[in-house]
């Protein structure tokens, strides 16, 4: 059975990642794109205007991103719209230890995104 998203969700979460990219993140699409481990821009173009979701496994090169001031992007914020857009960390020495920051997010929030990414994935199979 295919889950259906409610558009009006994904236009929120298309939002807020255009939002993440291009006043937080200070990047265009095609870095932005690169970044996320897109061989092009068309890649992420879906999660921008809000016919999709970047794959899972996307999540964790999305939440190790960093703004000027070392902030990553705060993946609560992104599926829910709520606290702030960047979180400060101090994952210097930590990244061996802890390789993926969306590892730290609560277990509902990593659970939301994935059924998102995983449902725009099913649906991308099946169209």
């Amino acid at each position: 059975m295919k889950t259906k998203l409610d558009p009006q969700v994904m236009k929120l979460i298309s939002s807020r990642m255009d939002t993440l990219m291009k006043e937080h993140l200070n990047l265009t699409l095609t870095e932005f794109a690169k970044r996320l481990g897109y061989k092009n821009p068309s890649g992420v173009q879906p999660a921008l205007d809000g016919s999709g979701f970047i794959g899972a496994d996307r999540l964790p090169k999305l939440a190790e991103l960093t703004d000027e001031h070392g902030r990553h992007p705060n993946l609560n914020w992104l599926a829910t719209g709520v606290g702030s857009p960047m979180l400060s960390r101090d994952i210097g020495s930590s990244v061996v230890s802890r390789p993926s920051l969306i590892a730290d997010l609560p277990t509902d929030v990593e659970t939301t995104l994935r059924s998102v990414a995983d449902t725009i994935e099913r649906s991308r199979g099946e169209g």
